[in-house]
């Protein structure tokens, strides 16, 4: 018998095009669509995303994202909490850096929210009210 496969200290691999990253304010949203999506099978990163005043997100500094480049697929709440306008337009912004870095992308509104975006491809809108399993069949095909 040989010895077990050396480890790395690192976590299991998880399948390409199962990892996705969730960035959300709304901590009831995160749990709620990242437990839609580990039960689907998918492994969910989660981040808070860009906040009021010192944009504390890496990607809107110009800096690599951990996060971001370990995703196959983001997807992104524009919905501010409070009045934190700032928390959109970054928000906002993090779906073009996403889109241009290309990741597939999956955007949640709020009804008839507008995307103040350029289209661009691999960029899905969703309303933030979607059922689990429309969200999942989504990220599936966004990841074929």
């Amino acid at each position: 018998m040989g010895s077990p496969p050396a480890t790395s200290g690192h976590a299991p691999l998880i399948p390409r095009g199962r990892r996705v990253l969730l960035v959300s304010s709304d901590e009831g949203l995160r749990t709620d669509v990242g437990g839609w999506l580990e039960a689907a099978g998918y492994d969910v990163m989660s981040c808070p995303g860009p906040r009021h005043p010192r944009h504390s997100c890496v990607g809107l500094r110009g800096e690599t994202c951990a996060l971001e480049r370990a995703a196959e697929v983001c997807i992104v709440d524009l919905h501010p909490m409070g009045d934190e306008l700032i928390d959109r337009s970054g928000r906002a912004e993090l779906v073009r850096l996403y889109g241009e870095g290309g990741r597939p992308v999956v955007v949640l509104v709020d009804g008839d929210d507008v995307l103040d975006l350029e289209p661009l491809g691999g960029v899905v809108t969703l309303e933030r009210t979607v059922d689990p399993r429309t969200l999942a069949s989504t990220v599936s095909d966004l990841t074929r």
